[in-house]
């Protein structure tokens, strides 16, 4: 394994809990960096600047920004609820820069291949926000407003899988989730539109006693999702 190979290994288990410290590149390589020209080099590395998370807010890096997003986790935050198998089998996402080859690409599969990701799609910064606000940004919106409702607190007794499953993402981090939703307005607020109208055509068939139009919408409900579940999905 090649030392910057082995730094970013370290790192990776360092996330996912396998290893409690990390050591940057230098550790590896200090003394003999090597493709610094690369524009996948970690860092770009010099002599001078070798780049630690020791002192990460003192040195200057310069080099290619490849964005990513793992989708896993909990509804839980902070180093100790950390696992060595957050990861396994969960999708990533990454967002390259313009004019990424594939030689880049299989670079960053490379680096990430410690976590077993499940899958790896590479997109665009604006598909990424645009299917988040969906996959993930509307459904922490649903479930903080789900359980605002007044008998939310008279459940027991009463409850079961289907309301743990509606509100297990209620349970957040209130300003890390404000500042995800303001930096994704266009796309979630047009994913808040139309789940408002849905939730308005139910509301109306529901009130108006239209049985046939009521068991289509459901019937329709759940051939998507039996669609879901077809290509992967829970």
């Amino acid at each position: 394994m090649e030392p910057w190979h082995q730094s970013l290994h370290d790192f990776m288990n360092f996330l996912t809990g396998k290893q409690l410290s990390f050591h940057g590149y230098d550790r590896y390589e200090r003394n003999e960096l090597k493709n610094t020209l690369d524009p996948f080099a970690p860092y770009n590395c010099t002599e001078e600047t070798a780049l630690t998370f020791r002192n990460w807010d003192k040195t200057p890096v310069s080099g290619r920004f490849i964005g990513g997003h793992p989708m896993a986790g909990t509804q839980y935050s902070g180093f100790k609820y950390a696992r060595p198998n957050l990861f396994h089998g969960a999708p990533m996402v990454i967002v390259p820069p313009e004019g990424a080859d594939e030689q880049m690409l299989k670079r960053v599969r490379w680096v990430l291949s410690p976590a077993v990701f499940g899958t790896i799609t590479v997109t665009t910064a604006e598909e990424h926000d645009r299917i988040i606000a969906f996959t993930s940004q509307l459904a922490h919106v649903v479930s903080s407003a789900y359980v605002m409702a007044p008998n939310c607190l008279r459940h027991q007794g009463y409850s079961a899988g289907s309301l743990r499953d509606m509100t297990r993402v209620a349970y957040l981090n209130e300003t890390m989730w404000s500042e995800l939703f303001l930096d994704n307005p266009d796309y979630l607020v047009d994913e808040l539109d139309g789940l408002i109208g849905r939730l308005q055509a139910y509301r109306d068939t529901i009130s108006s006693g239209d049985a046939k139009a009521l068991t289509a919408m459901l019937l329709k409900g759940k051939t998507i999702k039996e669609r879901m579940n077809g290509d992967g999905s829970r």
